[in-house]
């Protein structure tokens, strides 16, 4: 799934928020449950205005016109939100690129999805 997608969002599904600001209340209900919040920062790095690629694969068989996907993703638990620190999409492995010409994974080489790196601090 995207980030956008109904079941990342959905209380009854992941409950998967783009900013800090929205899990820091903790949950929320719905119907007669309590659902915890995660964050999902992969949001911020999402499309063009972010210093990589803007997605983690890029792929228009079955995904419709999006090109870009985030299927690869991390959700945070609300309570550990301020632990993190950083997520970075790599493309590169020690001195190899993962990327094509066009700056899309490359499959021959190595994946047909970027790999992600996720950073927390100790408190």
């Amino acid at each position: 799934m995207n980030p956008y997608d109904t079941g990342m969002n959905l209380a009854a599904g992941l409950n998967a928020m783009m900013t800090k600001s929205c899990v820091a209340k903790g949950s929320r209900r719905d119907g007669f449950e309590d659902y915890d919040f995660y964050y999902n920062p992969m949001w911020s790095l999402f499309g063009d205005n972010t210093d990589g690629p803007a997605g983690t694969i890029y792929d228009t068989s079955n995904q419709g016109p999006y090109g870009w996907s985030m299927f690869d993703q991390v959700l945070i638990n609300h309570s550990i939100v301020s632990l993190f620190q950083d997520v970075r999409i790599l493309t590169e492995a020690g001195t190899q690129s993962l990327m094509d010409g066009k700056g899309r994974p490359n499959s021959s080489t190595a994946s047909d999805h970027f790999p992600i790196l996720v950073t927390f601090c100790g408190e």
